[in-house]
């Protein structure tokens, strides 16, 4: 194997298919990245974790002898980004010992591993085929990615539902005290079935990193076994959370008669101010009346803070608790400039959401007082 490529796009590709390389050694092969070049000088990156895998595809410069081999990927990475020298190209040509990077007078001699050793790709078994704008996408999967839990024991909430029907496509995520539906009526399967599968939280975190940038439209295939999400530059593969999601339909509040509403941005500096002096349960008051509200925290010791907002809530009153971190990280995830919280009853579930965006509803559970 022999070609020439352009020493970013190298990078560039090396930095995304890293992210799921083994960083235990527990599977040595598992911190090498498959490089496949072909005679139509397309390169694929290939690197897996055997639940993920991610590719990146680029294209060569010249190419002089066709082939595979697989390279120590963050090694690899960290060669080219020492480099760093814009409009170089680097020549990548297996020798016996290995594989040798050339870049200008600079080699690198980096050791290799079996290409036979290196884990196949994911056949995804009867895909359905749609394809979506990919800022759509991100913003299915950023919203979904602010409610997901993290090594919880429930394992249906390690991860974001992704459902597909013939009126839309929707995620889900909760970690039982906060959870966001985002669903997007434009995109839509093409039977009457319903489709429901779990990613997991590491693969809606890697797709909101590596696709966040991209531009035009990207082809989902949802599988029976995995789902891939793809475009001509890069694709991500995953197996799905083995576990079955719980009912969210009825959990959602119907809005109330009377919201509270509130810039949303003045809440969200509120609350980081008050928060400074908060306790070790994270509690954050909202006390509203009519026109203003006071976001106030307090520490154990006796630390008070409070920041009144202006608000639109009529001539009604509510004092109500939530954990300030859930709240910011539902704020931060919003695209709006005011927010309504739907508050039936200061004990009980509320619904929030914006009249700007209206595909995107959270529910979040006060902390009782």
């Amino acid at each position: 194997m022999k070609f020439k490529v352009d020493l970013k796009e190298l990078g560039d590709a090396l930095s995304y298919v890293s992210d799921v390389l083994e960083r235990r050694f527990t599977y040595p092969i598992l911190t090498n990245v498959l490089v496949d070049v072909d005679r139509d000088a397309q390169v694929r990156l290939r690197a897996t974790d055997h639940d993920m895998t991610l590719v990146a595809v680029i294209e060569a410069e010249d190419v002089a002898e066709p082939g595979a081999i697989t390279i120590p990927g963050r090694r690899s990475l960290d060669v080219v980004n020492s480099i760093g020298a814009q409009g170089s190209i680097a020549e990548m040509s297996t020798v016996n010992s290995g594989v040798l990077l050339k870049v200008g007078r600079s080699e690198f001699l980096l050791a290799t591993m079996p290409v036979d050793d290196f884990p196949p790709a994911t056949n995804i078994v009867d895909p359905m085929r749609i394809t979506v704008d990919v800022e759509d996408l991100m913003v299915l999967l950023r919203s979904a990615s602010s409610s997901m839990a993290q090594n919880d024991v429930r394992r249906p909430l390690n991860g974001a539902l992704l459902e597909l029907t013939s009126t839309h496509l929707r995620t889900v995520a909760s970690d039982g005290m906060m959870m966001c539906v985002c669903t997007d009526n434009t995109i839509q399967g093409e039977s009457d079935s319903v489709i429901q599968v779990i990613v997991p939280r590491k693969a809606v975190l890697e797709l909101t990193r590596g696709f966040g940038g991209e531009t035009g439209s990207v082809t989902l295939l949802i599988g029976n076994n995995a789902l891939s999400v793809e475009n001509s530059r890069r694709a991500l593969t995953t197996n799905y959370v083995d576990a079955k999601f719980p009912h969210y339909v009825n959990v959602i509040p119907q809005p109330s008669e009377v919201a509270l509403k509130c810039n949303r941005e003045s809440l969200e500096q509120a609350i980081r101010q008050a928060a400074t002096l908060s306790d070790e349960g994270l509690k954050v008051y909202f006390n509203a009346e009519k026109d203003t509200m006071k976001v106030s925290a307090s520490t154990e010791v006796g630390d008070r803070a409070e920041v009144v907002i202006p608000v639109d809530y009529g001539e009604n009153t509510t004092n109500v608790i939530f954990r300030h971190d859930r709240i910011r990280n539902m704020l931060s995830s919003l695209d709006c400039e005011d927010v309504s919280f739907h508050i039936q009853n200061p004990t009980e579930a509320v619904r929030v959401d914006s009249s700007e965006q209206e595909k995107i509803i959270f529910v979040v559970s006060p902390i009782r007082g």
